[in-house]
């Protein structure tokens, strides 16, 4: 259904083949990917430009950079949907 994660998935390998680098350190192979993991990636490590989750068909990006003043972001999620049913944000 969902797969949290900190930073993202190397596009080209299975979400069971992922290597701790890669879940930390990804960037642009994985925010640039439209491939379908097979679950939604629920991630951080890169700000949203706007302060907002960005919501993409493969991927929820909840990091709306509170390193840079704004507001910490949580998605709130229930066990029958995949999407969040709500955000909650901090500043």
């Amino acid at each position: 259904m969902r797969f949290f994660v900190h930073a993202g998935v190397h596009p080209d390998r299975p979400l069971d083949q992922q290597n701790e680098h890669d879940l930390l350190w990804i960037r642009k192979p994985f925010l640039t990917s439209t491939e379908d993991f097979g679950r939604l990636v629920v991630h951080g490590h890169t700000p949203t430009e706007n302060g907002v989750p960005d919501q993409r068909p493969n991927r929820l990006n909840i990091d709306t950079g509170a390193v840079y003043g704004r507001g910490l972001t949580a998605a709130v999620f229930i066990d029958e949907t995949i999407r969040p049913v709500k955000f909650l944000t901090a500043q």
